[in-house]
Protein backbone atom coordinates (compact mmCIF):
# COMPACT_ATOMS: atom_id res chain seq x y z
CA UNK A 1 0.00 0.00 0.00
CA UNK A 2 1.22 3.53 -0.78
CA UNK A 3 1.67 5.49 2.40
CA UNK A 4 -1.65 7.34 2.24
CA UNK A 5 -3.56 4.17 1.42
CA UNK A 6 -3.58 3.73 -2.38
CA UNK A 7 -2.44 0.47 -3.86
CA UNK A 8 0.93 0.28 -5.62
CA UNK A 9 0.92 -1.89 -8.75
CA UNK A 10 4.21 -3.47 -9.72
CA UNK A 11 5.08 -4.02 -13.39
CA UNK A 12 7.54 -6.63 -14.73
CA UNK A 13 10.68 -4.96 -16.13
CA UNK A 14 11.06 -4.74 -19.93
CA UNK A 15 13.30 -7.26 -21.67
CA UNK A 16 15.84 -4.51 -22.35
CA UNK A 17 16.84 -2.09 -19.56
CA UNK A 18 15.71 1.49 -19.98
CA UNK A 19 17.69 4.65 -19.24
CA UNK A 20 15.33 7.55 -18.61
CA UNK A 21 17.76 10.45 -18.84
CA UNK A 22 16.24 13.84 -18.07
CA UNK A 23 17.21 17.47 -17.66
CA UNK A 24 15.85 19.79 -14.99
CA UNK A 25 15.61 23.03 -16.94
CA UNK A 26 15.85 25.76 -14.29
CA UNK A 27 17.81 28.68 -15.70
CA UNK A 28 17.82 31.74 -13.45
CA UNK A 29 15.34 30.10 -11.06
CA UNK A 30 18.30 28.12 -9.72
CA UNK A 31 19.95 31.45 -8.85
CA UNK A 32 21.85 34.21 -10.57
CA UNK A 33 24.95 32.01 -10.54
CA UNK A 34 23.11 29.64 -12.89
CA UNK A 35 21.50 32.12 -15.27
CA UNK A 36 24.52 32.77 -17.55
CA UNK A 37 24.99 29.06 -18.28
CA UNK A 38 21.44 27.86 -19.00
CA UNK A 39 21.31 28.56 -22.74
CA UNK A 40 24.74 27.01 -23.31
CA UNK A 41 23.70 23.91 -21.37
CA UNK A 42 20.48 23.50 -23.35
CA UNK A 43 22.35 23.89 -26.65
CA UNK A 44 24.97 21.34 -25.62
CA UNK A 45 22.30 18.83 -24.68
CA UNK A 46 20.21 19.43 -27.79
CA UNK A 47 23.25 18.98 -30.03
CA UNK A 48 24.35 15.84 -28.19
CA UNK A 49 20.89 14.28 -28.44
CA UNK A 50 20.18 15.31 -32.04
CA UNK A 51 23.43 13.84 -33.35
CA UNK A 52 22.51 10.51 -31.75
CA UNK A 53 18.80 10.62 -32.61
CA UNK A 54 17.75 10.51 -28.95
CA UNK A 55 14.84 12.08 -27.13
CA UNK A 56 14.68 12.67 -23.39
CA UNK A 57 12.55 14.61 -20.90
CA UNK A 58 13.21 18.25 -20.06
CA UNK A 59 11.51 19.16 -16.77
CA UNK A 60 10.96 22.87 -17.28
CA UNK A 61 10.25 25.51 -14.63
CA UNK A 62 6.96 26.72 -16.10
CA UNK A 63 7.60 30.48 -15.89
CA UNK A 64 10.51 30.00 -18.34
CA UNK A 65 7.84 29.54 -21.02
CA UNK A 66 7.18 33.27 -20.62
CA UNK A 67 10.54 34.68 -19.57
CA UNK A 68 12.65 32.58 -21.98
CA UNK A 69 10.21 31.44 -24.65
CA UNK A 70 12.82 30.81 -27.36
CA UNK A 71 14.79 28.45 -25.11
CA UNK A 72 11.77 26.27 -24.36
CA UNK A 73 10.55 26.41 -27.95
CA UNK A 74 13.92 25.04 -29.11
CA UNK A 75 13.53 22.09 -26.77
CA UNK A 76 9.97 21.34 -27.85
CA UNK A 77 10.76 21.78 -31.54
CA UNK A 78 13.50 19.15 -31.21
CA UNK A 79 10.84 16.62 -30.19
CA UNK A 80 11.72 16.21 -26.53
CA UNK A 81 9.14 15.62 -23.82
CA UNK A 82 8.40 18.61 -21.59
CA UNK A 83 7.70 17.90 -17.91
CA UNK A 84 6.83 20.35 -15.13
CA UNK A 85 9.47 21.43 -12.61
CA UNK A 86 7.20 23.75 -10.67
CA UNK A 87 5.75 27.13 -11.57
CA UNK A 88 8.62 29.26 -10.26
CA UNK A 89 10.80 26.50 -8.81
CA UNK A 90 8.95 26.40 -5.49
CA UNK A 91 9.15 23.34 -3.22
CA UNK A 92 5.70 21.68 -3.03
CA UNK A 93 6.40 20.44 0.49
CA UNK A 94 6.34 24.02 1.74
CA UNK A 95 2.97 24.93 0.21
CA UNK A 96 -0.47 24.79 1.79
CA UNK A 97 -3.38 23.42 -0.25
CA UNK A 98 -4.28 26.79 -1.76
CA UNK A 99 -0.67 27.50 -2.70
CA UNK A 100 -0.28 24.07 -4.24
CA UNK A 101 -3.43 24.40 -6.34
CA UNK A 102 -2.36 27.86 -7.52
CA UNK A 103 1.12 26.64 -8.40
CA UNK A 104 -0.15 23.76 -10.52
CA UNK A 105 -2.80 25.91 -12.24
CA UNK A 106 -0.33 28.70 -13.01
CA UNK A 107 2.22 26.20 -14.33
CA UNK A 108 -0.39 24.65 -16.61
CA UNK A 109 -1.21 28.10 -17.99
CA UNK A 110 2.45 28.81 -18.77
CA UNK A 111 2.81 25.63 -20.84
CA UNK A 112 -0.46 26.28 -22.63
CA UNK A 113 0.84 29.72 -23.65
CA UNK A 114 3.32 27.85 -25.86
CA UNK A 115 0.84 25.20 -26.93
CA UNK A 116 2.63 22.53 -24.89
CA UNK A 117 0.90 19.45 -23.51
CA UNK A 118 2.59 18.49 -20.24
CA UNK A 119 1.66 15.32 -18.33
CA UNK A 120 4.47 14.83 -15.80
CA UNK A 121 5.76 16.59 -12.68
CA UNK A 122 9.11 16.61 -10.86
CA UNK A 123 9.44 18.62 -7.66
CA UNK A 124 12.35 21.03 -7.20
CA UNK A 125 14.79 19.33 -4.80
CA UNK A 126 12.43 16.31 -4.83
CA UNK A 127 10.59 18.14 -2.03
CA UNK A 128 7.24 16.50 -2.76
CA UNK A 129 4.33 15.84 -0.42
CA UNK A 130 1.30 13.59 -0.10
CA UNK A 131 -0.87 16.63 -0.89
CA UNK A 132 1.02 17.06 -4.16
CA UNK A 133 0.40 13.46 -5.16
CA UNK A 134 -3.32 13.89 -4.55
CA UNK A 135 -3.41 17.19 -6.47
CA UNK A 136 -1.49 16.15 -9.59
CA UNK A 137 -4.33 14.22 -11.27
CA UNK A 138 -6.69 17.18 -10.80
CA UNK A 139 -4.37 19.22 -13.02
CA UNK A 140 -3.82 16.58 -15.69
CA UNK A 141 -0.50 15.15 -14.48
CA UNK A 142 -0.13 11.37 -14.76
CA UNK A 143 3.48 10.76 -13.70
CA UNK A 144 5.76 12.00 -10.95
CA UNK A 145 9.58 11.65 -10.83
CA UNK A 146 11.29 12.09 -7.46
CA UNK A 147 14.25 10.86 -5.47
CA UNK A 148 13.03 7.49 -4.25
CA UNK A 149 14.69 4.26 -3.09
CA UNK A 150 12.08 2.02 -4.69
CA UNK A 151 13.46 -0.72 -6.94
CA UNK A 152 11.44 0.46 -9.93
CA UNK A 153 8.41 2.45 -11.13
CA UNK A 154 5.05 1.85 -9.49
CA UNK A 155 1.54 3.24 -9.22
CA UNK A 156 0.85 5.64 -6.37
CA UNK A 157 -2.87 6.20 -6.48
CA UNK A 158 -3.74 7.67 -9.89
CA UNK A 159 -0.14 8.69 -10.60
CA UNK A 160 2.79 6.63 -11.94
CA UNK A 161 5.77 7.16 -9.65
CA UNK A 162 9.22 7.11 -11.27
CA UNK A 163 12.06 6.74 -8.74
CA UNK A 164 15.06 8.95 -9.56
CA UNK A 165 18.33 7.25 -8.65
CA UNK A 166 20.68 10.22 -8.85
CA UNK A 167 21.56 13.42 -10.68
CA UNK A 168 24.52 15.79 -11.14
CA UNK A 169 24.10 17.64 -7.84
CA UNK A 170 27.34 16.15 -6.50
CA UNK A 171 29.14 18.46 -8.92
CA UNK A 172 27.38 21.46 -7.41
CA UNK A 173 28.02 20.69 -3.74
CA UNK A 174 31.56 19.48 -4.47
CA UNK A 175 31.10 15.95 -3.15
CA UNK A 176 32.33 14.43 -6.44
CA UNK A 177 34.11 15.46 -9.61
CA UNK A 178 32.89 14.64 -13.10
CA UNK A 179 34.93 11.48 -13.62
CA UNK A 180 33.86 9.90 -10.34
CA UNK A 181 30.22 10.81 -10.92
CA UNK A 182 30.10 9.28 -14.38
CA UNK A 183 31.86 6.14 -13.14
CA UNK A 184 29.14 5.77 -10.51
CA UNK A 185 26.52 6.11 -13.25
CA UNK A 186 28.27 3.37 -15.25
CA UNK A 187 28.11 1.03 -12.29
CA UNK A 188 24.45 1.85 -11.69
CA UNK A 189 23.62 1.19 -15.32
CA UNK A 190 25.60 -2.06 -15.28
CA UNK A 191 23.48 -3.20 -12.34
CA UNK A 192 20.31 -2.43 -14.33
CA UNK A 193 21.65 -4.33 -17.31
CA UNK A 194 22.13 -7.39 -15.10
CA UNK A 195 18.77 -7.13 -13.32
CA UNK A 196 16.63 -5.35 -15.89
CA UNK A 197 14.33 -2.43 -15.19
CA UNK A 198 14.59 1.34 -15.41
CA UNK A 199 17.31 3.78 -14.35
CA UNK A 200 16.23 7.43 -14.01
CA UNK A 201 19.14 9.89 -13.97
CA UNK A 202 18.99 13.68 -14.23
CA UNK A 203 21.20 16.61 -15.17
CA UNK A 204 20.66 20.37 -14.92
CA UNK A 205 20.82 22.75 -17.87
CA UNK A 206 23.11 25.22 -16.13
CA UNK A 207 25.45 22.54 -14.75
CA UNK A 208 26.00 21.14 -18.25
CA UNK A 209 26.57 24.68 -19.52
CA UNK A 210 28.98 25.64 -16.74
CA UNK A 211 31.04 22.46 -16.45
CA UNK A 212 32.72 21.65 -19.76
CA UNK A 213 34.50 18.60 -18.33
CA UNK A 214 31.21 17.11 -17.19
CA UNK A 215 29.60 17.86 -20.55
CA UNK A 216 32.39 16.03 -22.39
CA UNK A 217 32.25 13.03 -20.07
CA UNK A 218 28.47 12.94 -20.29
CA UNK A 219 28.70 12.82 -24.08
CA UNK A 220 31.18 9.94 -23.91
CA UNK A 221 28.94 8.07 -21.45
CA UNK A 222 25.90 8.47 -23.68
CA UNK A 223 27.97 7.15 -26.60
CA UNK A 224 28.90 4.08 -24.56
CA UNK A 225 25.21 3.40 -23.92
CA UNK A 226 24.15 3.97 -27.51
CA UNK A 227 26.99 2.13 -29.22
CA UNK A 228 26.98 -0.75 -26.76
CA UNK A 229 23.16 -0.97 -26.91
CA UNK A 230 23.21 -1.77 -23.20
CA UNK A 231 19.99 0.14 -22.56
CA UNK A 232 17.24 1.97 -24.39
CA UNK A 233 17.43 5.72 -23.86
CA UNK A 234 13.85 6.90 -23.38
CA UNK A 235 11.61 9.55 -21.82
CA UNK A 236 9.92 9.53 -18.46
CA UNK A 237 6.56 9.63 -20.22
CA UNK A 238 7.26 6.42 -22.13
CA UNK A 239 8.30 4.65 -18.96
CA UNK A 240 5.17 5.87 -17.20
CA UNK A 241 2.95 4.76 -20.08
CA UNK A 242 4.35 1.26 -19.93
CA UNK A 243 3.73 1.05 -16.19
CA UNK A 244 0.19 2.37 -16.59
CA UNK A 245 -0.62 -0.15 -19.32
CA UNK A 246 0.99 -3.03 -17.43
CA UNK A 247 -0.94 -2.33 -14.23
CA UNK A 248 -4.39 -2.47 -15.80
Amino acid sequence: MAWWGARMHRTPPPARPQLALFCDCEGHFAGEHAAPFADAGVERLLNLLASRHLHITFNVVAELCRSHRARIQRIAAAGHEIGCHGWRHERPRGLDRRGLEETLAQARGCYESLGLSVCGFRSPESAWSAALMRALPRHGFVWNAEGDRAAGPYRMGAVVRLPVTTDDWDLVDGSAEAGALLERWRLQLDARVRRGGVLCIGVHDWVVGRDGEFARRLEAWVDEVVQGKSAEVTTLCRVAHRVAVGSR
